[in-house]
């Protein structure tokens, strides 16, 4: 296993900690149901325009605050899951939001300072797209080999950050905000200011800011107009606004348009497709632990 799929193995086995089974193992039925069993590519990166139905099979909306911050990290977790499922073979690592998986030099390129207070966006995911010397590398996963890699090629990665809320009145502003703050680097006036150590987010080849929702207002998609509050805070995010279903043209896109958007040019043998064909040939063996299997 080369050194990104030792990456991605990492983050995947994360998410299936804590209890977070119980929930998968009632979402893997749906989402073998879905597919019917069949694992093409097609079917796989159709399950963009499921996703919301499969979160569904778990959550009643019916839900006090403990269960409101549980059903968010879940939707986290199934999106991290699905897309790094179809970027299988790819250059492109869906990363979760936790000290041990971040590196260094993307920590630091992203930090925003508050005159002496140095902090970074809420706990989003981060997607890095390496570029293509990272196949030379022969050695086995370590975030130590990770950073050492990045700090040579920093000026040839691709980052975006998915911001993953259930529910998108309520949390529109937030992305607006940060992708302002990141796209502005830092406002000198307020004393806020983007990177540390000499890093900033200038130095990657590019960076972007998406937010993905289920939402979670069950009976209102239709609501969700062009003139939306929510949709316009959202509309111009550098790098698109997602939902986990069918896309609706000025509100937006189903989850599964991120790729062509964000990461084509992570591929390795061509198209998203190729890779992922490659990768699903291996699913049963080398990727197993994307826990599609009894």
């Amino acid at each position: 296993m080369n050194i990104l799929e030792g990456f991605r193995k990492a983050n995947i086995e994360h998410i299936f900690k804590d209890n977070f089974l119980v929930t998968w193992n009632v979402w893997k039925l749906k989402i073998l149901d879905t597919i019917n069993n069949d694992f093409d590519e097609e079917n796989i990166i159709s399950l963009g325009k499921k996703l919301r139905e499969i979160f569904f099979t778990t959550d009643t909306g019916d839900r006090d605050q403990s269960d409101v911050s549980n059903a968010g990290k879940n939707w986290e977790r199934l999106v991290c899951w699905y897309l790094n499922l179809c970027l299988l073979e790819s250059r492109t690592v869906v990363i979760f939001p936790i000290k041990k998986f971040i590196p260094t030099v993307i920590t630091e390129a992203m930090s925003v300072n508050y005159g002496n207070y140095k902090t970074n966006t809420e706990s989003d995911l981060i997607a890095i797209t390496f570029p293509k010397e990272i196949n030379e590398i022969k050695e086995e996963y370590s975030l130590n080999r990770i950073n050492l890699f990045l700090e040579k090629n920093i000026g040839k990665l691709n980052v975006c950050t998915l911001q993953c809320k259930t529910n998108w009145n309520d949390n529109a502003q937030i992305p607006m905000l940060w992708d302002l703050i990141y796209k502005s680097e830092g406002f000198e006036q307020s004393s806020i200011s983007l990177g540390k150590n000499g890093r900033s987010i200038s130095d990657f080849n590019k960076f972007k800011y998406s937010f993905v929702t289920i939402p979670t207002q069950k009976k209102y998609l239709d609501k969700f107009k062009v003139s939306s509050t929510a949709v316009n805070r959202v509309r111009n995010l550098s790098g698109g606004n997602y939902w986990g279903v069918e896309s609706a043209e000025g509100v937006a896109d189903n989850i599964s348009e991120i790729f062509t958007r964000n990461f084509s040019n992570g591929t390795n043998k061509g198209s998203l497709r190729d890779d992922l064909k490659i990768g699903l040939s291996k699913i049963t063996n080398d990727y197993s632990y994307f826990n599609l299997h009894n």
